[in-house]
């Protein structure tokens, strides 16, 4: 609760529940009409290229081999490379989370890509030096290990955690589970490929082995810089409006409902005046009355 305290997400959570309210009154939509409706096509391509990107930036390289990697740099103690690894990935990620409301998402994205394009190159370039014998082996060990253990950094301030936020702030009520299910999807599937060729990059490609990542993380910045618009403190429907990603469903409409304001119901009847009886004749009254008193009041008449 600090944190989100912190972070100020009280406009964020206002506009999720606007965002809920809306979609209570939106009819029901197929998955079919989800997935292959033209207008959900931008959400997955983004969400597809952002998922694949951060399997494919070299990040899981290094969690599945890591101590294969300080080995191979001549670090004499891979354990404690690890923990720093580990240190620097769960710092980088609380760091980022005070920084992506004030930078933005896409802002955060191409900076964070860069760092990694700048360590993943660094690292290239010492492992090439080491092999070569072109610098000194500790300093080569020294350096390969800084930069190793600064690239979780990037990686937790850009493709670590920034496309989850993109995804969702970007797909439309209508398919954001839709979209949000296939990324979780791709995630797992590329890790399993990256476990499977990360050996064989660093059997064959040598010096070489992080290149491919390099290619990747370049092709995913490109497509940033590009195709991604910034959905930093944006309501849905502007982010829906400036991108046109509406989902229009065939046949599918959505009424406001107005009530009628209560009908009041004026019984006329009541209001008329009700209708005096016919005043009887003294005479006929008078003969009502007892013998004696009837006597009485004919003799003050006459």
């Amino acid at each position: 609760m600090a944190i989100m305290k912190y972070m100020n997400r009280s406009k964020d959570m206002d506009m999720m529940k606007k965002s809920y309210k809306e979609y209570q009154t939106k009819p029901a939509i197929t998955i079919r009409q989800r997935l292959f409706n033209k207008d959900a096509i931008k959400p997955l391509i983004i969400g597809f290229v952002l998922t694949l990107g951060r399997q494919f930036c070299g990040m899981n390289s290094f969690n599945f081999y890591l101590n294969q990697v300080f080995e191979g740099v001549g670090f004499e103690n891979p354990s404690l490379g690890g923990i720093l690894f580990g240190f620097v990935n769960v710092g980088g990620l609380f760091i980022g989370m005070m920084f992506i409301d004030r930078l933005g998402r896409r802002a955060m994205l191409i900076l964070g890509q860069l760092g990694i394009i700048l360590m993943l190159c660094l690292y290239t370039i010492l492992q090439y030096f080491k092999e070569h014998s072109i610098a000194p082996t500790n300093v080569t060990s020294i350096l390969s290990l800084l930069v190793i253990c600064a690239y979780p950094f990037f990686y937790q301030n850009s493709l670590g955690a920034i496309p989850f936020f993109v995804i969702g702030e970007l797909s439309t009520d209508a398919v954001r589970p839709v979209v949000s299910s296939i990324s979780i999807a791709l995630t797992w599937f590329g890790a399993v490929i990256v476990s499977f060729v990360t050996p064989v990059f660093m059997n064959t490609l040598k010096e070489w082995a992080w290149t491919p990542w390099i290619g990747c993380t370049l092709l995913v910045l490109f497509f940033t810089i590009f195709f991604i618009p910034e959905t930093k403190g944006k309501s849905m429907d502007v982010v829906t409006e400036e991108t046109k990603d509406q989902v229009h469903v065939k046949g599918a409409k959505v009424v406001d409902v107005i009530e009628e304001p209560p009908k009041v119901v004026i019984d006329i009847t009541a209001l008329e005046k009700p209708v005096e009886e016919e005043e009887k004749p003294v005479e006929e009254e008078i003969s009502q009355l007892p013998t004696d008193l009837k006597t009485t009041l004919e003799n003050i008449i006459v």
